[in-house]
């Protein structure tokens, strides 16, 4: 008997929640774009970007940093990834940008010949 009530406390705590109502959003669509991220500011970002006549990847890319900055614990500036992309004319690409140089780079790689960023 006692497992019965336990099992239904149990059971009604979890329904009435307000940790369920409060992570609840109902379903966004969107015709002309759309942008998610885990922090809203971060999302207004890439939001900004697309209706400023940005593409996707400008939008992606303007997010990973606002989450570098809304979400300091995550992440930071400094870090790399990858990107897999599929553009609109059908064509795809795949782009590594992790933190290490390349072999060829240098410290000298963007100056000109007076030392002057190129």
């Amino acid at each position: 008997m006692i497992t019965i009530k336990k099992t239904h406390l149990l059971l009604l705590t979890t329904l009435f929640s307000p940790a369920l109502y409060a992570a609840y959003e109902p379903a966004v669509e969107a015709q002309q774009g759309m942008v998610v991220s885990s922090q809203h500011l971060a999302s207004q970002v890439g939001k900004d970007i697309l209706q400023k006549g940005g593409n996707a990847i400008d939008a992606a890319v303007a997010v990973g940093y606002a989450q570098a900055v809304v979400n300091a614990c995550c992440g930071n500036i400094g870090g790399g990834g990858f990107m897999t992309i599929h553009l609109a004319d059908g064509t795809n690409t795949f782009i590594n940008f992790r933190e290490t140089a390349p072999t060829a780079a240098s410290k000298n790689m963007y100056l000109d010949k007076d030392g002057k960023l190129d």
